[in-house]
């Protein structure tokens, strides 16, 4: 597959989740160094308001690298084998 389809096909996902997932994925898959404890967002053990956060979240989403966006064509992939 060529890597736009692999980046538009990322990109589309991650529109579906919502500010949670997301930092999820980031931290699990990517090996982010955020979180969320007791609602509130950390990067880097700072804490962020929810504006800026979704902001650092926007950012790193338009800088990942080609090697994040394959781990992440991969994770969909297996989720969605394993959803159906």
């Amino acid at each position: 597959m060529s890597l736009l389809k692999i980046v538009n096909s990322v990109k589309s996902q991650l529109t579906a989740f919502s500010i949670q997932e997301k930092t999820q994925i980031f931290k699990e898959i990517l090996d982010y160094p955020i979180s969320i404890r007791d609602g509130v967002f950390y990067v880097h053990d700072k804490q962020y308001d929810d504006i800026r956060y979704s902001d650092y979240l926007n950012i790193r989403e338009h800088w990942m690298s080609v090697h994040e966006f394959d781990k992440l064509y991969n994770y969909f992939e297996i989720v969605n084998k394993n959803d159906k």
